[in-house]
């Protein structure tokens, strides 16, 4: 009874999630960003989770590309926050200053960054100078990765895969170069799926 009342209060948060975004509550994310940062602390994947759930989930609501992702609300949810705790080191990576946190590279029209970065050419580590993307907001750039991904021929099988696994499996195959990308982003996610007791997703 317990898991299905958890269940249910998850649904109706992810739902209302679009009504409590607010750029004052990005604001007041960033703040707690930078608090953290001061205090030299590292925040948990729960609390990562708790604070960018409702941005996630009005990037979801609000842009019309989102619906040729097959995968639900919940699983997409999932996905990103599994992205931005990996591609961010815990939001303690720079990218995290220019509202970037999806390791998203530089974009026509877009100011940019340049931030050192690990590359793997033929599973070799390297360390590289990249250009990464610079957004207004936090919700900017999950708007912006719904539109990149859906249109680019290149993440059709991403768009079509129904299931999280099968998702996370053809993301990785075209969006980094880390052979082990699956594996970080698929240990994330179970880790994720299991705070909101929903680890049948990742089934």
């Amino acid at each position: 009874m317990k898991n299905i009342f958890i269940f249910i209060i998850l649904i109706l948060l992810i739902s209302a999630c679009s009504t409590e975004y607010s750029p004052e509550y990005e604001v007041a994310v960033k703040d707690e960003i930078v608090e953290m940062r001061n205090n030299s602390t590292t925040f948990t994947a729960a609390e990562i989770s708790e604070m960018f759930l409702p941005i996630i989930s009005f990037s979801i609501d609000n842009n019309p590309k989102r619906d040729s992702i097959l995968l639900n609300n919940e699983q997409l949810v999932i996905l990103l926050l599994s992205m931005t705790i990996h591609e961010t080191n815990y939001l303690k990576s720079g990218l995290v200053s220019c509202e970037n946190v999806l390791g998203i590279k530089k974009l026509k029209l877009r100011p940019s960054i340049s931030l050192k970065t690990f590359e793997y050419n033929n599973n070799v580590k390297t360390t590289e100078l990249a250009e990464f993307a610079c957004f207004y907001s936090f919700a900017d750039c999950y708007h912006n990765w719904i539109t990149m991904i859906t249109s680019n021929k290149k993440y059709e099988d991403f768009c079509k895969a129904e299931t999280l696994p099968n998702a996370i499996f053809e993301l990785a195959e075209i969006y980094a170069t880390d052979p082990e990308y699956n594996s970080h982003i698929r240990g994330y996610a179970i880790t994720i799926s299991e705070l909101f007791n929903l680890s049948k997703l990742m089934k």
